[in-house]
């Protein structure tokens, strides 16, 4: 074994004997000694005879460099860590650098080649010094221009702005660092000019000698000479170059005299030529040419099955030994490597296996790491159906699913064959390929805090890429572009601890731009690949990524808003977005972050279907965490409520998966936007379909009705049956009259609003019509009534003819209500469902106070209702006026008593009073609790049945009706006729 050793001899170099610095001037010879190895320890003391024999010489840095040996071509020398081979093992350090100067004179006022010479001597004079110093050039003038314009920018002369010249210079031993930048500080001050270097050689970087395998953990160590402040670390690779700093994959660390970087979980990304070499694992894509076969008149076919690797790195592709497994195939016939990433087989199937045959191949890289994938060979035999090739898709066994790549896209396409009744047929094409610029910006995402390169501009790279992307709503127009597009923001909420202000614009225009209305399509069909559903895990990014920022004050996009504020125990924080306002009181929060967001309310999944969100999703996140805290949010409605329509107060639940009220309070009908919470989350508020119902309402509502249809037919049969026995006076007649309007009236609209459940929105109309006649015509009635009686009460001794009376009944009591109805049916577009009546309920329509077309019909009747009582009041003061005679007084009130109560008792059900409540039914709520329903069933009790108490009142409750009505059946019954007449005798 030979030796080969170089010696560095010094001597003054001739160069610089005219320098100033002669006596610290080096000139270096080199030597290379063959030699037997055993003998290099007898090597510096035959040296030491050429030092004492001239002083000015010195024999310094005695290295063995390489190891020789004799092979049949001649010698073939292999030199060690750090040395290169250039016709001997020597050490690589160079220096390059570029002087950067305004001073023009520097080139004008001398020739270039004096100019050369003079940088020559002046930098040799000074690097000379340093031990091992070897050679210098001084390379190419470069000269930057610039353009000086006028007012008008019109270019007036073209000048030079500044001369860079290059320069190189050689080491042969390694150069302390502090020395070096001594040196060169003192050169530039010297010139005038700036000196920008850049070294090699100078750095030793430590790699790991063996192998590393997919996944394993790496340290490199970085050592140099002397001070170099902090050191950094890159990564270069297919022309591109990155840094590497703290990540979840990186650590950097400083060590005395160096760096150290801790590589864990090693992947492709850094696998570098001369760098790591990093044994790769495969991304595996196997496919069949049939997949399908059929094999009707065949005992056995041939398929033949491509495994191809994905996963390929461009510099150094990893050699796989790639193997094949079979189950239940005869024979498999390897193919000749298709590509460098492509391996193929042929299989020889049996037809008439019992099982289904399988092919798998498996990659196995240099660290005996596998991985494998397998395709299911599925036989078409005789009795067999599937479905024809059609569109590239191949024939197919009904009840399985035929799967192609994408084209010009990253995933697959899926396609069922379908089995019916009448053979097999196609399903819908299901595509997952997602575009090719969003899977690489998900890549990106995947890898943004793994430490290689700056992650403050990863993650603004990829938000600018993302933001471009999702700016073309059809680029993403679909359910697996959608997802990867939200896989992007969860990927960076995985990987980050927080974002920089350059990169919050885009976040928030690539969030707002994925809530785009035209993309409803793509959340709606989303295809989950876990738990979450697309909408929540767009919700929880997004919450995630805001809250990293440092954002400040109110940021508005068109789909989300962002807005900041700052609480303290002694204040409120308000933030508003899109017309929502969320207070936080009283508490030691700091930051307080609210998020709007339109339009996402409607992609999240929602299992009770008789309710709906009426509002946009509104986040709150806090910069503290905070066990307690008091939320207080005012929601804009999306929707009006209705009356009896129940709101609930909810927030996103992502243990149920579903809106959760638990926490939260209503206002309720009073302050019906206003929520409650005792928590941090994202809100919303959740709108029933249909208005709350009072238990066994319609029930009550059928009895009484058809109770009073009964009560009101007698009644009139009554009337018409002693109607001359009963009519003898004016008075008589006027009040008779109103009794049988009022009843036929009220047994009209009873009928019609026990007919009107019909579902025909034509009938509904058309009875909503006749039931706000016949109400109207019965309370104008009414107040025909109450006027004779206030006349009768007040003008005792004026008498009203029929006649009048009767024209001026028919008017107020059919004509007016006639007018308000055509009037009001005409206003609301012919009586058009919604404005006018409720399909619904076929009654007129109520949308909150002074609004809705039931106004038509309660102001007139409040108006009625309140003279009727008026006229009550007066005809109670009547009967208990006193007497003058005070001996009969006691006699008198008891009598005065007893008919102010006989009148109240007969005047209510006839006046209308009992409506009343009606009037409570509607101003109150139902969701204000049992209040109101026992209003509701007051109302409904008294007014179901007013057709009974009509027949009570006014018929079997008037003596001169009752007596009449006994005389007319005596008149009927002869047996009691005689046996009365006998009696009397």
């Amino acid at each position: 074994m030979w030796t080969s050793v170089l010696l560095c001899v010094l001597a003054v170099s001739a160069s610089q004997a005219a320098g100033q610095r002669k006596d610290d001037s080096t000139q270096v010879f080199y030597a290379t000694l063959v030699t037997d190895e055993c003998i290099i320890e007898r090597i510096p003391n035959i040296l030491n005879r050429f030092q004492s024999q001239n002083s000015h010489l010195a024999v310094e840095d005695l290295r063995v460099t390489g190891m020789c040996q004799s092979v049949p071509d001649g010698t073939e020398c292999t030199c060690g860590s750090n040395y290169t081979w250039n016709e001997v093992c020597q050490t690589d350090l160079t220096v390059n650098g570029s002087f950067i100067s305004t001073n023009l004179s520097i080139i004008f006022d001398e020739n270039p080649s004096a100019l050369t010479e003079g940088l020559s001597v002046t930098m040799k004079t000074e690097f000379s010094t340093l031990r091992g110093f070897e050679s210098l050039w001084i390379g190419r003038y470069w000269y930057w221009l610039v353009d000086v314009r006028g007012p008008s920018c019109d270019l007036r002369q073209t000048g030079i702005e500044r001369i860079v010249i290059d320069f190189n210079m050689t080491f042969v031993n390694k150069v302390n660092t502090q020395d070096l930048e001594r040196l060169t500080n003192k050169v530039a001050k010297d010139l005038n000019v700036k000196i920008v270097l850049e070294t090699r050689g100078i750095v030793d970087v430590v790699m790991p000698a063996n192998l590393t395998c997919y996944g394993e953990h790496r340290t490199l160590l970085c050592t140099f000479p002397g001070e170099l402040g902090t050191p950094a670390w890159h990564l270069k690779k297919r022309q591109e170059e990155h840094s590497i700093t703290n990540g979840s994959e990186s650590v950097v660390m400083p060590t005395t005299g160096g760096s150290k970087l801790i590589l864990s979980k090693i992947s492709k990304l850094w696998a570098a030529s001369a760098v790591l070499d990093v044994s790769l694992q495969p991304q595996i894509t196997i496919t069949a040419s049939q997949v399908f076969p059929v094999c009707k008149d065949k005992s056995q076919v041939i398929v033949t099955v491509r495994c191809e690797n994905n996963q390929s790195s461009e510099q150094s592709p990893e050699p796989y030994k790639v193997e094949w497994e079979s189950r239940d195939i005869k024979s498999i016939q390897k193919e000749t490597n298709l590509s460098s990433d492509a391996y193929g087989a042929q299989a020889l199937i049996q037809c008439d296996s019992m099982l289904k045959p399988q092919l798998t191949c498996s990659f196995q890289n240099r660290c005996g790491e596998k991985r494998n994938a397998t395709i299911a060979i599925n036989v078409i035999t005789g009795d067999d159906v599937f479905c024809a090739a059609e569109d590239g898709w191949e024939i197919t066994k009904a009840d399985f699913t035929a799967v192609l790549p994408c084209r010009n896209a990253h995933g697959q396409r899926h396609r069922k064959c379908n089995n019916g009744p009448t053979g097999a047929w196609w399903g819908q094409v299901v595509s997952a390929c997602v575009n090719r610029d969003v899977d690489s910006v998900l890549q990106s995402a995947k890898t943004v805090g793994i430490g290689l390169g700056s992650t403050e501009k990863n993650v603004a790279d990829v938000f600018s890429r993302l933001k471009s992307i999702t700016a073309n709503t059809q680029t993403i127009n679909s359910s697996a572009n959608m997802n990867a597009s939200v896989d992007v923001l969860a990927s960076l909420r995985g990987n980050l601890s927080r974002i920089g202000d350059s990169a919050v614009d885009d976040l928030l225009d690539s969030s707002s731009s994925l809530l785009e209305e035209s993309l409803k399509e793509a959340w709606l069909a989303e295809i989950s690949s876990d738990n979450m559903s697309l909408a929540e895990k767009y919700l929880s990014s997004v919450e995630r990524l805001i809250d990293m920022t440092n954002i400040n004050g109110s940021h508005t996009k068109p789909n989300v808003q962002v807005e900041a504020c700052t609480s303290t125990p002694l204040s409120q924080c308000t933030n508003t977005v899109f017309s929502n306002s969320v207070s936080l009181l009283g508490s030691d929060a700091s930051s307080v972050k609210t998020i709007g967001f339109k339009n996402l309310q409607g992609f999240f999944p929602h299992k009770n279907s008789s309710k709906e969100l009426n509002s946009i999703v509104v986040s709150t996140t806090t910069e503290k965490h905070l066990e307690e805290v008091q939320v207080q949010i005012k929601f804009d409605l999306q929707k009006r409520r209705l009356k009896d329509v129940m709101l609930e107060c909810v927030f996103w639940d992502s243990r149920s998966k579903d809106w959760s009220s638990e926490g939260c309070d209503w206002g309720g009908p009073s302050d019906e936007t206003r929520c409650t919470c005792r928590h941090l989350s994202s809100y919303a508020v959740l709108m029933s379909k249909t208005p709350l119902k009072v238990a066994l309402l319609d029930e009550i509502t059928v009895a009484g009705l058809s109770v009073s249809i009964i009560s009101l037919i007698i009644s009139l049969g009554i009337e018409v049956t002693i109607w001359g026995a009963v009519v003898k006076t004016e008075v008589s007649y006027l009040r008779h009259i109103a009794h049988v309007n009022i009843g036929l009236c009220l047994l009209v609209a009873d009928c019609c609003f026990l007919a009107s459940s019909s579902n025909f929105p034509l009938l509904c109309k058309v009875f909503a019509v006749v039931k706000h006649f016949c109400y109207l015509s019965m309370f104008f009635w009414m107040l025909c009534l109450s006027s004779v009686l206030l006349h009768q009460a007040v003008f005792v001794f004026h008498k009203v003819s029929k006649s009048q009376y009767l024209r001026y009944s028919l008017v107020l009591g059919y004509v007016c209500p006639l007018l308000i109805v055509a009037v009001t049916f005409l206003i609301n577009d012919g009586g058009a469902d919604g404005k006018y009546f409720s399909k619904d309920t076929c009654w007129l329509v109520y949308i909150s106070w002074m609004d809705g077309s039931i106004h038509t019909f309660i102001i007139p009747v409040g108006v009625i209702v309140f003279i009727n009582v008026f006229t009550m009041l007066v005809t109670i003061m009547k009967h208990l006026d006193h007497p003058k005679n005070i001996k009969q007084c006691y006699e008198k009130e008891k009598t005065a008593a007893k008919n102010a109560m006989r009148s109240v008792i007969l005047l209510t059900p006839i006046f209308g009073v009992t409506w009343i409540f009606g009037f409570a039914v509607l101003l109150l709520d139902l969701t204000d609790g049992v209040v109101v329903e026992l209003a509701n069933y007051s109302f409904t009790v008294l007014n179901a049945f007013q057709g009974l108490s009509i027949l009570l009142t006014t018929c079997l409750g008037d003596k001169l009706v009752v007596e009449a009505l006994l005389n007319r059946i005596k008149k009927k019954d002869p047996a009691s006729i005689k046996d009365g007449s006998v009696k009397k005798k």
